[in-house]
């Protein structure tokens, strides 16, 4: 894409991205998003852990549980070794045996603080409010519309680039055809540089800062 590619030297054929200044940085954002998203997911089983004491029967309760049915056949000593979960489920354990619970430490509590703290740096190095690019007004309206207009700052300065640099060679290139077919009259458009230089001048207008146009 032509208009997020910035040369850095005179002649250079090829542009740099608009993010390779932070792409690392957006890089550690994602692996951060996704760790803490696997975590607390993790975190989010309902885990219990039978502990035994030493002399108790060295058997894994919930590795085949025991349907229902079946359980009616057994007697009152050998249900006593079938173990379920469920709503207002209560199990009667072996002596020797205690059940105890996990406890899920995440989400991190700092993942707001230092994805804030990563938008601010990428802001900075794009010119851009971390605000504007995160789409989060929070703040007053004189601070949220200082935003807006430090960002169309920069959004001005590359949609002029962009107008100059490529919108404007195109339509020369484009009224220079239609002048040589005659499909429009253009006088003295061959013979004076200057007369070429205002046939070809265009005003490129696009949207405003408050247009509500897509």
């Amino acid at each position: 894409m032509l208009f997020v590619m910035d040369a850095e030297r005179a002649e250079q054929y090829r542009g740099v991205p608009y993010l390779a200044p932070v792409i690392e940085q957006v890089k550690q954002m994602d692996r951060y998003a996704e760790a803490e998203i696997a975590a607390a997911i993790i975190n989010s089983f309902f885990a219990a852990f039978i502990t035994r004491k030493e002399g108790a029967k060295n058997e894994l309760p919930f590795t085949n549980p025991i349907p229902e049915s079946e359980q009616l056949k057994l007697s009152p000593e050998e249900r006593l070794s079938s173990y379920e979960l469920g709503p207002g489920t209560i199990n009667m354990l072996a002596e020797g045996e205690e059940v105890t619970f996990g406890d899920p430490t995440h989400p991190n509590a700092g993942f707001d603080s230092f994805t804030k703290v990563m938008a601010q740096l990428a802001g900075a190095a794009l010119d851009m409010p971390y605000e504007v690019l995160l789409s989060v007004f929070n703040s007053s309206y004189s601070a949220s519309r200082a935003a807006l207009l430090q960002a169309w700052r920069s959004f001005r300065d590359r949609r002029d680039w962009f107008s100059h640099d490529f919108c404007q060679p195109v339509y020369e290139t484009w009224l220079f055809e239609a002048v040589a077919t005659g499909r429009i009259k253009a006088p003295g458009f061959f013979n004076d540089p200057v007369m070429r230089k205002l046939w070809s001048q265009a005003i490129w207008i696009g949207p405003s800062p408050w247009s509500n146009r897509p």
